[in-house]
């Protein structure tokens, strides 16, 4: 099993405002690709979190950026 660095990111959206995300990586060898994963309505939650993890464990890079960042 690979070890993961996670980190939550922001990146800037194209009306101003900045986007939140999560970011799961493999860490040793290069990723097999990347996978962008978007979120049920319930946010980037524990659950969206762990599915990021367990697919970046099997060496992908995973992004699950917050789709709903403009709604408190």
């Amino acid at each position: 099993m690979l070890t993961l660095r996670t980190e939550r990111i922001e990146m800037s959206v194209a009306d101003g405002t900045t986007m939140g995300g999560y970011l799961c990586r493999p860490q040793g060898d290069a990723p097999r690709a990347a996978i962008l994963l978007l979120q049920e309505i319930f946010g980037v939650n524990p659950h969206i979190r762990s599915v990021a993890e367990r697919f970046a464990r099997e060496g992908y890079v995973v992004l699950a950026p917050d789709l709903f960042h403009r709604i408190q």
